[in-house]
């Protein structure tokens, strides 16, 4: 497995989210080049390539669950890297 996806895992989205939610945050966000929309015919979140397809890294948050998709902010995703 890739470490960066491990370590999104295991450490970004549950030690980081543990803490954050100590300090009663909702959201978390992140730098990944994704996006996360929500499907209301499915009732689900969904997991989204990021605009610029050269830069994609929706890859990297293939293991994040439902919950942990509806508070997760990926604010560069609609964005170019140019």
């Amino acid at each position: 497995p890739n470490p960066c996806i491990r370590c999104n895992e295991k450490i970004k989205f549950q030690v980081f989210w543990e803490k954050a939610a100590s300090f009663k945050a909702d959201f978390m966000a992140t730098g990944h080049h994704a996006r996360i929309g929500f499907d209301a015919g499915s009732d689900r979140w969904l997991l989204l390539k990021g605009q610029d397809v050269g830069k994609d890294q929706s890859y990297f948050l293939y293991t994040l669950t439902q919950d942990q998709l509806a508070r997760t902010l990926v604010p560069i995703g609609e964005l170019t890297k140019a």
